[in-house]
């Protein structure tokens, strides 16, 4: 669920070590024996016997785990540009898997921008599960320019996760899932109208209008491409997208994106 324009779709890691101590085990809820007194022979005896006796004391250590997905920063070459740019780098990941993430991901770091450089690279890398979501806006030859990239990615049978196995892995309905994303799409839409359709003299239609009708445009939605990246932070699942994207999907649309929220957007599913 994510658009191809911009391309393909956080683990702490650690020792567990446990310790086994051998001993004697004190009677819970046994009366005790009589006490008898030993001499100073019999009692180096009995220690040496405890000492001997007593179980070896073993560490167990788990294996640590891999870190598959780091994020590094670092200020933009060009002068007169402001902002940090965020790169995300996998490690011990298929190629194949990570292919359209990267390429998607190096032709917005290797464009020539300037202005101000923002954003977000939200990575979950744990119990054999990769969840990226990642983009970066700036301007591009004075316009704006957006560009979003991620991926889900099984680390122990290094593959693909689809999105449809995450909404399922949290117990979350398809049907909900596009109708909670049309609905918070119409939030960041800034203007009372939509072109019904690409065309400037195309007919408009209110947004309220759409809102109330909202289970048949989540339909379209739904049937049309994938352009929405669905990802985790290992508690809450997340679904971002463009809305200019998720529009276009319902057969709508903005003369020249006029009143619609550039950056993508991000909604909690569940």
């Amino acid at each position: 669920m994510r658009e191809r324009m911009k391309g393909a779709k956080r683990i702490a890691a650690g020792i567990m070590t446990a310790t086994l101590a051998g001993g004697l085990l004190a009677g819970c809820g046994k009366q005790a024996a009589p006490e008898t007194k030993m001499t100073g022979a019999a009692q180096a005896a009995q220690t040496t016997a405890q000492v001997t006796t007593a179980a070896p004391t073993t560490a167990a250590t788990t294996k640590p785990q891999v870190k598959h997905v780091s994020v590094s920063e670092s200020a933009p070459e060009k002068e007169g540009a402001t902002g940090t740019k965020k790169k995300v780098t996998f490690a011990e990941v298929k190629d194949d898997l990570i292919k359209d993430f990267n390429e998607e991901q190096d032709k917005f770091l290797n464009m020539t921008y300037r202005g101000d450089y923002r954003g977000e690279a939200n990575v979950y890398d744990k119990n054999g599960l990769v969840s990226v979501f990642a983009w970066g806006g700036c301007l591009v030859q004075n316009e704006e320019a957006c560009y979003a990239y991620g991926v889900n990615i099984d680390t122990d049978e290094q593959r693909i996760v689809q999105d449809e196995e995450l909404l399922k892995k949290y117990g979350v309905d398809t049907d909900c899932f596009y109708k909670t994303v049309a609905t918070d799409c119409l939030d960041h839409i800034h203007i009372e109208k939509l072109i019904k359709g690409e065309e400037v003299n195309d007919e408009m239609i209110e947004v309220s209008e759409i809102r109330a009708n909202i289970d048949s445009y989540a339909t379209m939605l739904k049937e049309g491409k994938d352009v929405i990246y669905v990802y985790t932070d290992g508690e809450h699942l997340y679904a971002a997208y463009f809305v200019g994207a998720v529009i276009g999907q319902m057969k709508l649309s903005s003369h020249m994106g006029i009143g619609l929220e550039v950056e993508p957007v991000t909604v909690k599913i569940i």
